[in-house]
Formats: structure tokens, sequence, C-alpha cells
């Protein structure tokens, strides 16, 4: 479009925003008279030129009725293919209209559900995507949030139903549905007498273990609730600020006084402190020429003879002792010296007081090995064991595996004058959670529910299925396991094992197909003729790897590669060489030796992975068109408050979903630039990562950086980086 027309254009009442859409269009040879008409805004003008663009019946929404974001729904549903004529219509609000396209694609009819808003339509398709019913909760007139909260629920297997009641916010479900996960017993909550928050701090205080019986009184907001709760974590005696008539901040006052209070104490008092001053003497001096000092903490008391060579009985010393408020704490060897003359000038400690002590934390005994280390033991020679390495440790169905010991009272302390000084309980554990056991009723004892590999992570057990087996071969057939899989022999060619956990394998693999959706360790190895490979979630060990496809979404380790093709997504180390073949990581590559002395082409490769790349661009593209959206709608929302006043714009509905637009279009630009931020970090990772060499690179090694070129010649014990958009060679 030459200049002369853009003026007129503008000149005409266009906008800049339209007359660019317009130009765009023109410059394509689309026939821009669809939506050369003011009465468009820009941004509806721009889902009109895309669908010419690619060819589609615009006229089916080139109206201004229909808002920018319904024009697109309907846009991308005849792009599709799509039967749009079910939603395409101005009333049909565009979330709804979403969720109807989405659930097209996705091969669910939803259109019998058009009575419902499009928060009901999605969560019904999300949960016929995971094959379970919500449509009676939907039916009894249950809210969005309500909906949401019980499909969760119901796709972890979660008995949820007798707890749900329709008065229930989606929140308070949220929080059932919670402690129904974590085990709890949510039957002590599950009740309409409280709102979100107080359930929350039930269920804390549930798996923290502490006594909820202070705090569960509905009566309490929760802010205190949560007062109370993290004193009795603490081990505080909330008793003595739990009333209902303390607001939370002076609970939270009180609680950091406590708290501090017993940390001093159990910090230990300074035993020379408060030694008597000459001053302290004279105005604690008796009749019988005796004084007493108690020091400031209230922990010592001193006695001073100050008339010297007297005797004193030992009533005489107590009643005296008594009269200065000392009457705890009794040093009976010092009294007995003093009884019978054997003193002198200096004071004598005659009292101590008793420092509390906190009880003990709870913990849990456990009944299985915690220390298993799955690690490979490194050999004399440098290569690594497979063989003789305790990969896991295992439980049976019914078998014990934990106990908790609970937290225990503390020993109270007193002062000389007799003043106790309360000790702090100890600290309990949170209860355990995971999957594949049980816990009895006292939520102590747990019990393993499968047979199966145990993992322990601070507090969360795991356990999976086990299937063992001797061998695997033609004659057995192909294996699919929803667990771990533990093969005692050979895995013969031809053959495909699968599991969703680990795959541990003693004997030898031939040509076969291994994948994993955890860990994948081969004891003997794996010589596969080019006809086998192996595809884990997580780490792959192997004594060696021959003529074999490997990807591991971690770690590769082996002693030996030969003719073999691994990529992983984090670090390669082979203990011995590479021989042949192709090594490609996008973090680090460490080996023995690279290539052979005949010369052998072998191949390493730090890759950030092509979909980094290509979702960078793609996330680029996204923030650009999104920046000319935004200032696209700013400027119609300033157009509309330049013509109209604000009791006359406030009023129309185009004002109030420009509005709209463009919070959604700022919130829609911040999640873009943090997913540009992550798949930055993933793209400058290629400047710490390195090919390790340790000792000879030879002839016929080639090393590329992202399309960088190196080409070894025996070279011995190396690095190579990127450094500056360049290899960098380093001679270790």
């Amino acid at each position: 479009m030459i200049p002369q027309e853009r003026l007129s254009l503008m000149k005409d009442g266009y906008t800049q925003d339209q007359v660019e859409v317009i130009a765009a269009g023109e410059d394509a040879g689309l026939d821009v008279s669809v939506y050369r008409d003011k009465e468009f805004l820009a941004i509806q003008m721009e889902q009109i030129r895309l669908g010419l663009a690619d060819n589609l019946p615009v006229w089916v929404y080139a109206k201004p009725e229909y808002d920018w974001f319904q024009m697109e729904e309907i846009r991308l549903g005849l792009k599709d293919g799509l039967d749009i004529s079910i939603f395409a219509s101005p009333e049909v609000p565009y979330e709804k209209m979403r969720q109807l396209r989405i659930g097209w694609e996705q091969g669910i009819n939803l259109t019998s559900y058009m009575q419902y808003g499009a928060g009901i339509i999605r969560e019904i398709r999300e949960a016929k995507l995971a094959s379970v019913d919500i449509l009676g909760y939907v039916e009894a007139g249950y809210d969005e949030d309500q909906v949401h909260s019980i499909r969760v629920a119901l796709e972890e297997g979660i008995e949820i139903a007798p707890y749900v009641q329709i008065d229930f916010r989606g929140v308070e479900i949220a929080e059932i549905y919670k402690g129904l996960k974590n085990g709890l017993d949510v039957s002590v909550y599950a009740k309409m007498e409280y709102n979100w928050q107080q359930m929350r701090e039930i269920r804390l205080g549930l798996e923290s273990r502490v006594d909820i019986s202070y705090y569960s009184d509905p009566l309490y907001r929760w802010q205190q609730m949560r007062e109370i709760r993290l004193g009795l974590e603490a081990g505080l005696p909330v008793i003595l600020y739990q009333s209902l008539m303390y607001p939370a901040p002076e609970m939270a006052k009180k609680r950091q006084e406590l708290l501090e209070r017993f940390e001093g104490e159990e910090k230990q008092f300074d035993e020379q402190q408060g030694i008597p001053e000459e001053e302290d003497i004279d105005k604690l001096l008796g009749d019988n020429g005796l004084a007493v000092t108690i020091s400031q903490k209230g922990m010592y008391a001193y006695l001073t003879v100050v008339t010297q060579k007297q005797t004193f009985s030992r009533k005489e010393l107590l009643s005296f002792l008594e009269s200065r408020d000392v009457r705890k704490g009794i040093k009976e060897e010092n009294l007995q010296a003093v009884m019978e003359g054997r003193y002198g000038t200096e004071p004598i400690l005659i009292a101590q007081g008793s420092i509390p002590r906190k009880g003990a934390d709870g913990w849990y005994e456990f009944f299985f090995r915690t220390d298993v280390e799955k690690k490979p033991r490194i050999l004399e020679d440098g290569s690594v064991d497979y063989q003789n390495v305790e990969w896991f440790e295992t439980v049976s169905a019914g078998q014990k595996i934990a106990y908790y010991h609970e937290a225990q009272d503390g020993i109270d302390g007193y002062l000389v004058t007799g003043e106790p000084i309360v000790a702090r309980k100890g600290s309990e554990i949170k209860q355990l959670t995971g999957t594949g056991f049980r816990v009895d009723e006292d939520k102590k004892t747990y019990w393993a529910t499968v047979d199966g590999m145990i993992k322990l992570r601070n507090t969360y057990i795991e356990i999976s299925k086990k299937l063992t087996l001797d061998e695997i071969t033609m004659a057995t057939g192909n294996l699919d396991f929803d667990g771990s899989i533990v093969i005692r022999g050979i895995v013969g060619n031809g053959v495909t094992v699968k599991a969703t956990e680990d795959i541990i394998i003693e004997g030898a693999v031939g040509a076969a197909q291994i994948e994993s959706g955890g860990n994948v360790i081969l004891m003997q190895g794996m010589n596969s003729a080019g006809k086998g490979s192996i595809r884990a979630a997580g780490d792959i060990n192997s004594k060696f790897f021959e003529s074999v496809k490997v990807y591991a979404g971690g770690n590769i380790q082996t002693n030996n590669c030969m003719n073999s093709e691994l990529y992983a997504e984090g670090r390669v180390e082979v203990i011995n060489a590479i021989i042949g073949g192709k090594v490609e990581s996008k973090k680090e590559i460490r080996t023995g030796e690279a290539g052979n002395k005949v010369g052998i082409k072998t191949r390493l490769e730090i890759n950030v992975s092509e979909e980094a790349k290509r979702q960078m661009r793609l996330t680029k593209e996204a923030l650009r068109k999104s920046a000319v959206e935004l200032a696209t709608l700013q400027n119609a929302y300033k157009d509309i408050q330049g013509k109209y006043a604000p009791e006359v714009r406030n009023a129309m509905d185009i004002y109030l979903k420009v509005e709209n637009a463009i919070y959604t279009k700022e919130k829609e630009i911040r999640e873009l630039e943090e997913t540009e931020k992550g798949l930055e970090d993933e793209l400058k990772s290629l400047e710490l990562a390195r090919v390790v060499v340790r000792g000879y690179a030879h002839e016929g090694v080639s090393v590329a950086f992202n399309g960088l070129e190196w080409k070894a010649n025996d070279l011995y014990n190396i690095t190579l980086r990127m450094k500056e958009n360049r290899l960098d060679l380093l001679n270790n």
C-alpha cells in the first residue's frame, strides 16, 4: 500500500492499527473489502485477514457482533475442518467455543452440554479424557470449582464422595481431597462449620501429628488456628495463649515470646552470672550475719557469711534461705559445709535450679534398608562393577515397613525460688505419604500393600509392583508390566520388554527392545547387532553397549561403547572407551579413549535439543504477535476513552471486553516471557557443556557442539568446550 492510500484511510477515520491490517492484507493479495470497515476493531480485522490467508470461508464470522476471541475460535475451528455451526453464534462466549473446539479435536463431542458454562464443559472434557464420571455432580448443580476438585480426586482413585456436599465450596472440597490423598481422617474437618482456611489448618495439623483438639473449635478464626498449630509444632505449651480472647496478632506475639524464652533456656544458663557484688550483700544482709544473692535468671543462689567464725544449725540456715525466697535445689554438701563452719568470705553456691529439657523429637523406625546406594562399584582398574551391586530393596505385601515413635514430653525445670519452668515437647514429624502401603488407625504403623521395590525420599515412600522372571525369550513372548521388572537371566533376540518403572536385567541382552518409565540397569551389557534398542525416562547403566541404540531421559553410564548410538538428556560417561558409532548429550560426554588406532569413525556431539530451539522460535513469535495485539487493544481502549464519557463507555460491552482482553493479553505475555527465560537457560547450558577425553582422542574422532566441528588427531587428555561461539580446546 502506497503512503497516499494510508494517508487517505487515516483521513477517513481509520486508526493506525486498522490501516496496518488493511495494508498487510493488500500486500498479500487478499480481498480486504471483507474487513475494510471502520466498525471492525483492528484486532477483529486481523482475525479476518488470517482466515483469508488460509482460504477459509470468513463470511461465517466476519461480522462486527463477534468479538475477536470468538472470531479466533471460529477461525481455528474452520482451519481444523470442524463443524462450527453448533457454536458459531455471537451469543456463545468464546470460552465455551474454545472448549467445544478442543473437545472435537480430542474426539469428544460436547454439544449435548451446551447448556452449561465453559468451566463445566472443560471439566466434563477433562473427565472424559481421564475416563472418570462427574456427570452426577454436574447434574446436581455443583459449580465449576467444586467439580474440578472432585474430578482431580477421582482421577487419582480417591473415594471422595462420602465427604462431599453441594454446600462446600470448591476450595473446601480441595482441602478434603488433599487430606484423603495423604491418608488423613478428614471427617474431623469435612464439616460445614469450617471454611476452607480452617480446614487447611486442621489438615496441616493432622499431617504434622499435633493435637488438633487445641484449636479445632470453629469459633477460632483460621489465623488463630495457625498460631496455635505453629506453637504445637514447636512443642510450646499453647495453653498459655490459646484463649479465644487473644486475636491472631497477639497470639503470634505470645508464641514468639515463648519460643525465644524456651530457646534461650535450652542454651543453658550462665553459671558465672549473678556472683554477688558488695552492694548486693549489703541489701540482703540478715541479722545473723548471712547474705543471699539470687542470680538474675533465678537459676543460682549464693550464700555469703559476712560475720565470720559463726556456726549455724540446719533449721536456722533453711529458715533464712526461705525468708530470702530460696526454696528449691538446695546444695546439701555446701549447706553442710556452712553448718560445720567450713566457709570463707567468698559466696557459696547454696542452691541451683534445674534447666528444662526439651522432649525427644518423633522419629520413624523403618523395617527395610534405607541406605541402599544403588551405585555401581569402581574396580581397581577404573572400570565399573554392575553385577555385585544392590540396586534396590524389596518388600512383600503385608510386611510392616515403618513405625512412628511419637515425640516425648520434655522434663520441666525449676528456679531456686521454686517457680516451675515448663519444658518444650519434642517436635513431631509429618506422616509418611506415597503409594503402595497403608497405615493403621493409630497413624503410626505402616504396612506394604503390594510386593515390590521400595524407595524412601524424605517422608515419601513409593512401593512399585515388582515382577521377577528367570528369562525372556521368543518362547516366553513379549512383556508389558505396570511396575518394575527384574529378569534374573537373559533377554533374547526379537522380544520387547516394557515397564512403567525400573527394568533390571542380570543376564546378557540380545537384539531386544527395552522401554522403561524409570531406570534401566543391565548387569551384563547388551549386544544387539544393530537391531536392539533401549529407551528410559531415567538413567541407563550397563556393563557395555555393542551395536545398540540407546536413549535416556537422564544420564548414561557404561564401561565400553562400541558402534552404538547413545543419546542422553543428561550426561554420558564411558569409563573405558567409545569406539565407533555416535554419542550425543545435552550436557557432558566423558570417556577414557575416543576411537581407536585404526581411525574408526567416532562421533561425539553436544546439542541443545532441536525441540528447545523450535520452542524458542515459536515463543518469540508468539511474544511478538502478542505484543502487537496488546498494542492494538491498548490503542482501541484509548480510542474509546477519547470518544465517550466515562459514564457512557463504562456501560459499553465492547469497552469492557477490550479492558478484559488487555488484562488477559498482559497475563499471556508474562507467561510467555517466563517460558522464554526457561528456554534461554536451557540454550545457555551449551556454554557449560564439556567433552572430556582422559586418554587418546584418536584420528577419526569428530566432535560437534551445535554444528561447530572439531577433528581429533591423536591428542591425549583433552577437554573441549564452547567459548564465545567457538570451540575451545584444553590440554588437561
